[in-house]
């Protein structure tokens, strides 16, 4: 054992003196290696100020400094534990992530009494609010932490710091009105890989000491991730299409989800397997815990039935529940119970499942999905149905039913993956293709078109199974994309199913998208041919996977002509005016959207009436007329022709305009949406009769209010705040600053309100002193905070975001706003706490004088948010004022505030 000196006041005096150098601190504590150092420097009060976080260099960003006092404290840990352990008792928690993990890191160095005595030290460092913002950066160290607190018996202690560590929000930007089939994805605080290893190294310990509470942490967490991976069209008892992003509950190639929410199911799952193989009761109470909660758990707790050994009852009992059997999100892991368990039920048990599925599937509902299925095709999907069934048990039929099985395989085939809803292989993902694009493109186009014009599918193939139609058609669209001149000179593509000509336009298009320069007769041509079809097939019998009718292709004609006509070098020569308006025209009468296409409960609801009007043929065929109308004034004007005559110069889309305002022949939102869309750019092309037809594009009666909000929230929600345009609709602002608060939103996923994007627009035009006070104070007046905050933090940033010097006058206006709501902020500090964090932007932009930014500042701190902290450090270090810091200090020690709302001043 060595004898380590005890320093003298002097040595330490020496120590204090050279330390004021950072190089020689950090040179003198990595070195020292004596623990009688720990009390002298202890009582110097060498450990009791941890270095916070300071400005760096870059606008926006903090640094945070090292610690190497700490880093002799941990390594002192084994060899002088109870000086130690006093030092760390004292330590408060840090927004230095550097400090939180070296303190972690010397705990975890005690023996198991002092660290026991510490547990709920260590909790607090990991779960105070100012430390969490950079929790990433010690997530090993809590996590090994809370692993050791658990197994230490501070089991409540350990499931706090856990579900903090773990904790699932929403990913911002997003909410739970995403579009159908669309999971928007949660995320933790860690990276997913930091919050997968963050779980894998804390779960054994937790679970194996905290037991059903261990799996209910983890289960609650899934459950918040499924809650916020819902749309908002699902149901309570939705799992966010855990399907789709978590085929299969084990561990399998086709889980294509890497996320913090796949994490968590691989978390729950072996907590519940770890606790089902204890004992009986413990297989009861993890299934009964699962079940109670979403599917995705149901999907859980029917795979640990599958892999457990033991609990014959319970698994009996699920195999013959009918639910769990025409359930379709529960296929694999219900199909993993019957490989596993169904030999070992009983005969009736058994029996009862094949009954189920030699009585075959609900053709009523089949049906409904294929309205024009024959006969044939339903016998066809019944014996498909039952072969995949059968081909899960097969290990267990009898010799009868095995017989059955056989004859099945030999007209049909095997099944291919029957448990999964979809399959990918490759990176490829969706329908099968008889012919890869890479071996397309090997061949002629002579070849392809014959190719396509006799391919056949085998039986079967529009169930989804082998290779259809609509795989072909995709692999014919990349050829086409890159191949776009050969295929645009072709001339029998008209001859094609509508699946094949759809893939064409849609490889046409993205081609000349891209660049490509094409002859446009031929393709002109197609579409008039396409929309000389009926809408709907004429034979859709053969039961294929393929376009139902004509439809889809008639949408791809408006999309193809609207990049077509473009403003760039390959576009349509204006030769083609007349037939290419010949096709907009009549695809502006197509019958999609038809009433039920924007009302049924399965189709778009959840969209807005801008996306379903990308979406929908009519509404497609409006927005190509938009881009025809400003094709010809380029075009016309490129000629020497004045523009001025407005749509006289194109009667054609002045009589479609006018034709599909007239809400009794046209009550489609989407279409109406097209409107506000293209609102400015009707300004451009004819403003007097913009002027002219305002009130009927954004109707005053009640019974006409969506086709107003349409046109309207589009508008403002998607167009720039043009001058000209202000003067035209200045009245329909001030109309629509009256019916603030509105519920309108003008985004997929109803992040974005109307009433904000309003604001904004506003804000924009008295910047520019276009607008009087008078319009903004009253949207303010009748604004909630939330939408008020939104505003003000979209003008901080634009002036933060601003390089070059702004207009004196703009300036002004913009101090003159704020003053206005910072006297409402002072006058009503309760109203108003998310506007007052709104501050901080225009606060760090520098643009206004030291004085009236720190008067704000004062205000707004007294009441403000966490958020402060970090940006008016930035802003000191930029404006390079001592005074400024100063003052900053001393305001934010006036306006005191709990920790959660305004960070500890050190």
């Amino acid at each position: 054992m060595i004898d380590w000196t005890v320093p003298s006041d002097a040595d330490v005096d020496q120590v204090s003196a050279l330390a004021t150098r950072p190089e020689n601190r950090s040179y003198f504590f990595d070195r020292l290696e004596n623990p009688e150092w720990v009390p002298a420097l202890a009582r110097r009060g060498f450990f009791g100020d941890p270095p916070g976080p300071v400005p760096a260099d870059e606008p926006d960003y903090v640094r945070f400094p090292p610690w190497p006092e700490g880093r002799y404290l941990a390594r002192m840990a084994t060899v002088a534990p109870d000086a130690v352990a006093e030092v760390l008792e004292s330590i408060a928690p840090s927004e230095n992530p550097n400090v939180t993990r070296i303190v972690l890191q010397a705990a975890q160095g005690l023996p198991d009494d002092q660290f026991r005595q510490l547990a709920p030290k260590c909790v607090e460092w990991m779960t105070a609010a100012e430390a969490t913002t950079f929790v990433e950066d010690f997530a090993d160290e809590a996590a090994q932490a809370i692993a050791r607190i658990a197994r230490a018996g501070k089991i409540r202690q350990a499931l706090k710091a856990a579900k903090e560590l773990l904790r699932i929000e929403r990913r911002p930007g997003s909410s739970s009105g995403e579009m159908p089939r669309v999971s928007p994805e949660p995320v933790g605080r860690l990276s997913a890989w930091g919050y997968k290893h963050a779980s894998e190294v804390l779960l054994p310990d937790l679970v194996d000491s905290a037991g059903l509470e261990g799996l209910r942490l983890f289960s609650g967490l899934l459950r918040v991730a499924v809650e916020l991976s819902r749309n908002r069209d699902e149901t309570p008892d939705s799992d966010g299409h855990s399907w789709i992003w978590r085929p299969a509950i084990e561990d399998h190639p086709q889980n294509p989800d890497h996320g913090v929410r796949n994490s968590l199911v691989t978390s729950v799952r072996d907590a519940a397997v770890r606790l089902a193989g204890v004992s009986d009761d413990g297989r009861r109470a993890v299934v009964e815990l699962l079940e109670a909660q979403t599917l995705l758990h149901r999907r859980i707790a029917l795979h640990v039935l599958a892999v457990v050994p033991g609990g014959d009852d319970l698994a009996a009992e699920r195999i013959v529940n009918r639910d769990l059997f025409e359930e379709h999100r529960l296929k694999h892991e219900y199909a993993e119970l019957l490989r596993h368990r169904l030999g070992a039920a009983s005969s009736e048990a058994r029996r009862t499942f094949l009954d189920w599925v030699f009585a075959g599937p609900d053709l009523e509902k089949y049906r409904s999905r294929r309205s024009a299925a024959s006969p044939e095709d339903e016998a066809l999907y019944a014996e498909i149905w039952k072969r995949y069934w059968l081909s899960i048990v097969a290990g267990h039929l009898s010799d009868d039913d095995a017989q059955q099985y056989r004859a099945l395989v030999a007209k049909h085939g095997e099944a291919h993956h029957p448990d999964f809803l979809t399959w990918t292989e490759a990176g490829r993902w969706g329908p099968e293709t008889s012919l890869s694009a890479e071996d397309m493109n090997e061949m002629s186009v002579e070849a392809i078109i014959e190719y396509l014009e006799t391919w056949v599918p085998d039986e079967g193939a529009g169930l989804g199974f082998g290779p259809s139609m609509e795989g072909l058609g995709r692999s014919f669209e990349a050829t086409v994309s890159v191949r776009a001149a050969e295929f645009a000179a072709a001339n029998r593509i008209e001859t094609l199913d509508p699946t094949y000509v759809r893939s064409f336009l849609s490889g046409l298009e993205a081609a000349v998208k891209a660049g490509a320069s094409v002859q446009w007769d031929q393709p002109i041509r197609l579409m008039k041919s396409v929309l000389e079809h009926p809408f709907e097939h004429e034979d859709d019998t053969l039961g294929l996977e393929r376009d139902p009718g004509w439809g889809w292709t008639r949408g791809h004609v408006a999309t193809l002509i609207q990049e077509g006509v473009a403003d760039q070098d390959n576009r349509i020569p204006f030769e083609f005016r007349h037939a290419v308006w010949g096709a907009l025209e009549a695809l502006t009468r197509d019958p999609q959207p038809t009433a039920e296409d924007e009302t049924a409960p399965a189709g778009y609801t959840s969209m807005t009436p801008l996306t379903l009007s990308i979406n929908m043929n009519r509404s497609k065929a409006m927005h190509a007329a938009v881009a025809y109308a400003l094709w010809c004034r380029r075009e016309l004007d490129a000629r020497g022709t004045g523009t001025a005559a407005g749509f006289d110069l194109r009667p054609e889309v002045r009589t479609v305009l006018d034709e599909h305002l007239d809400p009794d022949t046209e009550p489609s939102v989407a279409v109406r949406a097209v409107y506000g869309n293209w609102l400015p750019w009707l300004v451009l092309l004819d403003e007097q009769w913009t002027a002219a037809n305002l009130t009927r594009i954004l109707p005053t009666a009640p019974e006409l209010a969506a086709l107003r909000d349409a046109a309207w929230n589009t508008y403002v929600g998607w167009c720039p705040p043009f001058n000209p345009v202000y003067e035209v609709l200045r009245h329909e602002y001030e109309a629509a600053v009256e019916r603030v608060p509105s519920s309108g939103t003008v985004d997929v996923i109803g992040d974005e309100r109307a009433d904000s994007k309003l604001g904004e627009h506003l804000v924009t035009f008295y910047r520019r002193g276009c607008l009087q006070p008078g319009l903004i104070d009253r949207w303010f007046e009748l604004a909630d905070d939330e939408c008020a905050a939104r505003v003000m933090n979209s003008l901080g940033r634009s002036l933060t975001n601003t390089q070059e010097d702004i207009d004196p006058a703009v300036l002004r206006r913009i101090r003159q706003l704020w003053d206005s709501r910072l006297e409402a902020m002072a006058g009503a500090p309760e109203a108003h706490p998310s506007e007052a964090d709104a501050f901080a932007y225009t606060f760090a932009s520098a643009k206004f004088d030291d004085d009236w930014s720190l008067a704000g500042l004062g205000i707004t701190l007294r009441h403000g948010a966490p958020r402060w902290n970090r940006r008016l450090g930035v802003s000191a270090r930029q404006q390079g004022h001592e005074r400024i810091r100063a003052c900053v200090a001393r305001c934010r020690q006036r306006c005191r505030a709990p920790v959660a709302a305004v960070p500890r001043p050190r």
